[in-house]
């Protein structure tokens, strides 16, 4: 009688959990966690409390977007903007003057850099602790703020770190014809 008892008690977890797993399945809801929907470049950042991927960009004293690279948040900052730097080959000439925070800090950055192009790199370091305003630190944040007025890059929902990079063209892409329709209704 035993046995007939836990075997009736099984097969009704097991119905239980059939139905659950169907009603997940229909909702479009996972059953279980996923990783498969993080994609491929993902990781966790313990300086920063960071989990995903980064966003390194270049841009010029106004804000404009010149290049972007997303990689894991567990990535070197310094090796993240060579290879920045490196896929921005057509901008490196006109470039005199490049500034980083105190991630991309180091004697061997410097090197590097300055072997890649003639610019001449300046940290923003900041003294003591606390919110402080550096000197150019506002034009990338400022552009990470244009940025995320956009839905589809408030949350990383890409897979590939390709169609993040592709989204935030299109963004900066839109941001700029705004920009210049605006100006052309002026002058007219």
């Amino acid at each position: 009688m035993a046995s007939n008892e836990s075997t009736a008690a099984g097969r009704i977890e097991t119905a239980t959990r059939e139905r659950k797993a169907a009603k997940c399945s229909f909702n479009r809801q996972p059953v279980s966690k996923n990783d498969w929907k993080k994609g491929e470049v993902y990781g966790f950042d313990g300086g920063k409390k960071v989990k995903g991927r980064k966003r390194h960009i270049l841009v010029d004293t106004l804000g404009l977007l010149l290049e972007v690279i997303v990689t894991e948040a567990n990535g070197s900052e310094r090796i993240n903007g060579l290879a920045l730097l490196l896929e921005s080959q057509e901008n490196l000439d006109r470039l005199k003057l490049i500034w980083v925070d105190q991630g991309y800090q180091g004697a061997r950055f410097t090197k590097a850099v300055e072997s890649l192009s003639s610019a001449t790199v300046e940290v923003m370091r900041r003294e003591g602790k606390g919110f402080q305003l550096l000197a150019r630190r506002w034009v990338v944040e400022r552009t990470f703020a244009w940025l995320i007025q956009k839905r589809r890059l408030v949350v990383d929902y890409e897979k590939l770190p390709e169609t993040s990079e592709s989204l935030i063209y299109i963004a900066m892409v839109h941001l700029m014809s705004k920009r210049l329709a605006r100006n052309e209704q002026f002058a007219i």
